[in-house]
């Protein structure tokens, strides 16, 4: 008999049997956390907007993560960054709490399900290719035909498929890193957790944490990558 390791979330009796709807309710559940913590740290501005806090709390976490943020789109991407930065910004944090919520016994990470990453991958890739067209009308598609000019043209039949598919595998790629790396971490933890109860499962902790920080970081300089390249006016 095939055994299903114990998440709370299975104690709601349709989701005990139906791991989409399971990863869909820890994904509001993420969501809620966020909100919360951005309206604290919203309160907590609003409070005393030119003061920086003097304890560290929702407002110093959401500083500390969108100024990290806002230096790294703009080292990325050179013309008005901060138009993207609402899509970045918001990819990043949900996939980073959605991480840890993983390092949380009986929880299982959303990011370890791949249909909640590719739902993410497939937002970032068709606001890039909106933005490319918005930012550089039609010539957006010069890029797959590639520089040719004049009869050199007759390269862009080989050109063409080539870009096409190195695009439609960008979301593939992005959804199988995050996927693969978050669920060998959820069971890595999970497994030194049963085995041992103390000790040796904060150091898995301290590491998974480090992995939930990095393969966020990873899915989110790869969507700024791509948006930058897509506004680039560079083709």
């Amino acid at each position: 008999m095939e055994h299903h390791a114990f998440t709370w979330v299975s104690l709601i009796p349709a989701a005990a049997h139906n791991p989409t709807l399971a990863t869909l309710v820890t994904s509001l559940i993420v969501l809620g956390v966020i909100l919360l913590l951005g309206l604290s740290a919203r309160a907590a501005l609003a409070r005393d907007p030119d003061v920086p806090a003097d304890r560290f709390g929702a407002r110093g976490l959401f500083e500390l993560i969108i100024e990290f943020l806002v230096n790294t789109v703009k080292s990325v991407i050179h013309h008005h960054p901060e138009r993207y930065l609402w899509l970045l910004g918001s990819v990043f944090i949900f996939i980073f709490f959605s991480n840890l919520i993983g390092l949380i016994p009986g929880f299982s990470p959303p990011t370890g399900d791949p249909h909640t990453n590719v739902a993410v991958a497939l937002v970032v890739f068709f606001t890039y290719h909106y933005y490319g067209i918005k930012e550089n009308g039609w010539g957006y598609v010069r890029q797959f035909t590639g520089p040719f000019k004049g009869f050199m043209l007759v390269f862009a039949v080989l050109m063409v498929p080539i870009e096409l598919i190195g695009h439609f595998f960008r979301p593939v790629t992005l959804t199988l890193r995050l996927y693969a790396n978050m669920l060998a971490d959820h069971m890595t933890v999970s497994i030194f957790t049963d085995m041992t109860h103390f000790l040796v499962p904060v150091v898995f902790l301290t590491l998974g944490l480090m992995v939930c920080l990095i393969q966020a970081f990873v899915f989110f300089i790869l969507s700024t990558v791509y948006i930058g390249m897509a506004v680039s006016h560079d083709h």
